[in-house]
């Protein structure tokens, strides 16, 4: 089967066109056509701005009250959902600790916010006792996160004195 060379016309095409230095050019009507690329590109873009104006409310970038309460409740849901693996990780299931030091650590892993609820809702003391747990899974996925939540200073104290108290 026979390559496509994507900067020559399809033969079914009824106008010709060529590759250009600056773009596509149309030879039977003599015009210089816009990078589809580029066109493509700039759709996207639009639509994601839209898409982010719909869900947020306001322009792009609007440092308003709206974008603010926006942000308390996204950390206030953040805190249901940490509050929630915590009792996790107290769970008796191997399963069920292993998915909660996950989560903690996927949740812990790019966000300092995320960290500072992680610490304020209990985990850490309880991520420090997996460590000791038979599942070498569930221990992989506690030290990472509490790799992860000391890059935190006053967690790497709330560390040190939970890994102290065993």
């Amino acid at each position: 089967m026979k390559s496509m060379n994507l900067n020559e016309p399809h033969p079914l095409l009824a106008h010709e066109s060529k590759s250009a230095e600056s773009g596509l050019w149309c030879e039977s009507n003599n015009v210089k056509l816009p990078d589809p690329m580029k066109s493509m590109n700039l759709n996207l873009l639009s639509l994601a701005c839209e898409r982010i104006q719909t869900v947020f409310g306001g322009a792009v970038g609007d440092n308003s009250e709206t974008s603010e309460r926006s942000t308390h409740v996204a950390a206030s849901s953040i805190e249901t959902q940490v509050k929630k693996l915590v009792e996790d990780l107290k769970s008796t299931s191997v399963d069920t600790q292993w998915e909660a030091a996950s989560q903690h650590r996927l949740l812990a892993k790019h966000n300092m916010d995320n960290q500072i609820i992680i610490a304020n809702c209990g985990a850490i003391s309880l991520l420090v006792d997996l460590l000791h747990s038979p599942d070498a899974k569930t221990q992989e996925n506690a030290v990472t996160a509490l790799l992860y939540l000391s890059i935190n200073e006053n967690n790497k104290t709330a560390i040190a004195n939970a890994n102290a108290s065993l």
